[in-house]
């Protein structure tokens, strides 16, 4: 009780009490300064884990969606231009977008761990092995000029299977979007955790601190206040006061 607190205070000397009083209250802060910079690293890590591995996963597979997309308008322009160089243009140009994906697939492979990732890669590979043979073919058939076979070729196949793969790397991305939303709703989760609790801890240290401020001064201030009447009393010529000392 606060009685009970006060006396035992009463049994400690002033330079003890001012001791336990700031004490306590540097205790307090430092207990709130370690769950402030525990709750911050916490949310470090979330945002380590956006930065560093959602958001650039979700990079490469929009790279690969760009390249694939780049691929289908190579290949529409090598069929519809006549100029030789214009052609090998578009058509190196397909080489190099094939050579992007096949950078940021590599990467995609060696980052993706989970379960569901997994099996999204698997899928794209899949239907990436069925676009590939397809779309050297058409570039072969683009080289020798055989447009019109290059033509059939483009929208009776190729085009289908470009389809169906863009479609295995719009799931790839949905499912590194949805990630990233995951992780930023984690981080708001706890970046709102952390201000509540610093807000309570916060509340408990100064009603703690002001606790022992105030048992503190009243343990002091009681026993002088008392002293001062005796002393008035004594100057007044009246020595029938009793004076009671604490050891």
């Amino acid at each position: 009780t606060l009685f009970m607190r006060e006396m035992k205070m009463k049994n400690l000397k002033i330079g003890q009490r001012l001791l336990l009083s700031f004490g306590s209250i540097v205790i307090l802060l430092v207990l709130l300064a370690t769950l402030a910079f525990t709750r911050i690293g916490g949310l470090n890590d979330a945002i380590a884990e956006v930065d560093g591995d959602r958001y650039p996963k979700t990079v490469l597979a929009n790279t690969m969606k760009d390249d694939l997309n780049q691929i289908a308008r190579n290949m529409r322009n090598a069929l519809l231009m006549t100029d030789p160089s214009h052609i090998k243009a578009e058509l190196d140009g397909i080489g190099k977008a094939s050579d992007s994906i096949n950078n940021a697939l590599t990467q995609l492979e060696k980052s993706i761990r989970s379960e569901r990732g997994r099996q999204t890669i698997t899928e794209l590979q899949a239907d990436r092995s069925k676009f590939s043979p397809l779309k050297d073919e058409l570039v072969k058939l683009a080289s020798a000029g055989v447009k019109e076979e290059a033509l059939t070729l483009l929208f009776a196949a190729v085009r289908p299977a470009q389809l169906q793969y863009l479609t295995s790397i719009d799931k790839l991305i949905d499912y590194q979007n949805e990630l990233m939303k995951k992780s930023g709703a984690e981080a708001n989760a706890k970046a709102s955790q952390t201000q509540l609790l610093i807000g309570i801890f916060s509340v408990i240290a100064v009603l703690i601190a002001g606790l022992f401020a105030f048992l503190a001064t009243r343990s002091i201030t009681r026993p002088l206040s008392r002293a001062v009447v005796l002393a008035r009393k004594v100057a007044d010529g009246d020595l029938t006061g009793d004076i009671v000392v604490h050891s």
